[in-house]
């Protein structure tokens, strides 16, 4: 994981973590609201633009959230997607990989996804929802050298958050896919 990459999880878990009383007790509206003001804010301190943005009432661009740099000229034109996002509350592996693969072919250096788990057994059905997206994410041919995807799991049960990260070793497509724990 690049130090780009490393800079954005770090903060984006600190931010979750002091929201983490609200996100455990919010319904899905709510969380989703959450998570807008979060990467909203973390736009703003990186200089980014964010999308949807609210005060103008734009719609979704591309996925549900994104981080872009306009350049200047009339019409305006994307200069550089900075992050991808998507958020996906139900609580089923096939939906959340449905989501997830929105992300896969976007021209962003980073690529997050939202999801929640409800179940007791939160390490096993967070390992079906990895197990699932790594199929999507074997199966894409036109990967981008150090492309980084995180996954932000909000375990209901516990009362606790994970993150997840893979990187992209290489161009083209990637035999193995592995997550890895944020730390």
């Amino acid at each position: 994981m690049n130090s780009n990459a490393k800079r954005f999880a770090k903060a984006l878990l600190l931010h979750a973590q002091n929201r983490a009383h609200r996100l455990f007790t919010a319904k899905r509206a709510a969380s989703t609201n959450i998570f807008t003001n979060i990467l909203h804010s973390m736009a703003r301190q990186n200089g980014h633009k964010f999308h949807p943005y609210a005060p103008r009432k734009r719609k979704e661009f591309l996925c549900d959230f994104a981080w872009v740099r306009w350049d200047k000229s009339h019409p305006p034109r994307i200069e550089n997607l900075i992050l991808a996002a998507e958020c996906e509350w139900i609580t089923k592996p096939k939906s959340v990989a449905y989501d997830f693969r929105k992300l896969i072919p976007l021209k962003a250096p980073l690529k997050l996804c939202i999801y929640q788990i409800r179940k007791n057994n939160s390490q096993r059905e967070a390992a079906v929802f990895m197990g699932e997206i790594s199929k999507a994410l074997e199966a894409y041919r036109q990967h981008a050298r150090s492309e980084t995807f995180l996954l932000l799991e909000l375990h209901r049960k516990g009362n606790h958050l994970q993150l997840h990260y893979w990187s992209a070793p290489q161009d083209g497509a990637n035999q193995k896919v592995k997550f890895h724990r944020f730390e």
